[in-house]
Formats: C-alpha cells, sequence, structure tokens
C-alpha cells in the first residue's frame, strides 16, 4: 500500500514538473541589454568624417548633428510577434526642433532582436548574451548569399560585462557586438556597436577606408603606411536617454 502511494505522489510530481511554465529569466538572458517600451527616447551625438588623401590623425571634414530614436508604438505582426515602431528624427543642433527623418521596426522577442529598415531585415542581437557567441545577422535577407563570406555574415559578442566610459559617465556593464572587420594594407572596414545594460545602444562606430594601394597612380604616395586615398568615418554616442509617457 505505502509503495502504491509513493508511485501515485511520483507520477503526480512527473505531470507536475512536465507542464510547468518556465518563465525566461531577464537576467540570465540579458534582455535588458535591449531595452524597449513604447515611449523610451535615445539621442545619439553623431559625427561623420569624410578623408581624402591624408592620414586619419591629420585634420578632416566632419559634420556634426544629432538623432533621436524613440518607440512610439508596440502591435503583433503576422507571426505574432512583438513589433515596435521606431521614428528616428534629425537636428543640427539643439537649439533647433527635431524633423523626421525615418521609421523603421523592431522584433524583440526572449531569443533574438531583429531591425527591419528600408525592407532588409538584421538580426541585431540574440540572447542569452555570451561572451565569443555569433549569429548570422542576414538570416531573414537575401545578403545571406553567396556572394558574402561566412565572416561578413556574422556579429558576435565581444567585451561583456566591461565598464565603458562615454562623455564622463560609467556605464559599468556593457557587451560589443562586432558587425564586421577587415584591416589590410589597402582598406578598413569596422563596425561595432556598444550596448549598456538597462540603457541599450550606447555607443556606434563605422570606419571605411581606402588606403593607398597604387603609388605610381595616386601622387607617389606610400603602399602600406595607411595613408588613405578616400574615406569615411562615423561615430554615434549616446547623449541623453529616457521615457516620454
Amino acid at each position: 500500500m505505502l509503495k502504491q502511494g509513493l508511485l501515485v505522489l511520483f507520477i503526480c510530481f512527473f505531470f507536475i514538473g512536465c507542464t510547468e511554465k518556465i518563465d525566461p529569466n531577464p537576467e540570465g538572458l540579458g534582455l535588458q541589454y535591449y531595452p524597449l517600451q513604447v515611449g523610451d527616447y535615445w539621442i545619439y551625438h553623431v559625427t561623420e568624417t569624410s578623408y581624402q588623401n591624408q592620414f586619419a590623425h591629420q585634420a578632416s571634414d566632419s559634420v556634426n548633428y544629432f538623432v533621436r530614436e524613440r518607440v512610439d508604438t508596440v502591435f503583433k505582426d503576422l507571426t505574432n510577434e512583438d513589433t515596435y515602431k521606431i521614428i528616428r528624427s534629425r537636428r543640427n543642433s539643439t537649439a533647433e526642433e527635431w524633423s523626421s527623418d525615418s521609421v523603421y521596426v523592431v522584433n524583440k522577442s526572449a531569443s533574438d532582436v531583429s531591425v527591419t529598415q528600408n525592407n532588409l531585415r538584421v538580426v541585431k542581437f540574440i540572447f542569452p548574451v555570451k561572451e565569443g557567441k555569433k549569429w548570422n545577422a542576414n538570416i531573414y535577407n537575401t545578403q545571406s548569399g553567396v556572394n558574402n563570406t561566412s565572416e561578413q555574415k556574422f556579429y558576435s559578442f565581444a567585451n561583456q560585462n566591461v565598464a565603458f566610459l562615454l562623455n564622463g559617465l560609467t556605464y559599468p556593464n556593457t557587451v560589443k557586438v562586432e558587425q564586421f572587420s577587415n584591416d589590410n594594407a589597402i582598406e578598413k572596414q569596422e563596425a561595432f556597436e556598444i550596448y549598456a545594460y538597462g540603457v541599450g545602444r550606447v555607443y556606434k562606430q563605422i570606419i571605411d577606408f581606402n588606403y593607398c594601394s597604387d603609388p605610381d597612380r595616386q601622387n607617389g604616395c606610400e603602399v602600406g603606411k595607411q595613408f588613405i586615398v578616400t574615406g569615411i568615418k562615423r561615430t554615434e554616442k549616446l547623449q541623453e536617454h529616457g521615457s516620454i509617457k
């Protein structure tokens, strides 16, 4: 009789355990590296620097302006995923009013964050966040094809839980998303973003340099010295974030 009772208890516990719904742990997954709530906004100071026949450390022409990204609404898409509409605005100085620049949407789930902009969907972030983890950012678009090398298709995490100093403010827990890196004697391309836990993206950098590769054609510049024939560097630094309810 005792054995039968224990067997019944075991079966009950087994089925309870199998049917119990396990909620994802935001702390463990790192969901707060990419917070999204209606009304949230982020303002970035953008600097675009152009280079032509010079070294990177020499004075260059730069353009500065501000970009605001604001979560306008959230709705369900055809697959019943939460989809956030983001309105991107721009102004050249803090004295100007914001003017609408563009709109894009973000899908966030417990496994990833994808951004659709100009009809191109890119997986910008995945969960759980883990040092060195890679993913195919272009899995939802046609760029994930034979024309791209495997390295070009994959983003990866680096520097997880590292403090990041920006504009005199230290973000104690950040992670770097490395999007692209190619550096050799004739060119350099680099793209990465820094995300702070509980804040979101705080920094973005894109570099595209074409170095001197033909001394006879380019006024005798020396190959291998990182002399930039044409190039651009773009940075976005978080200046302010908050919520407008």
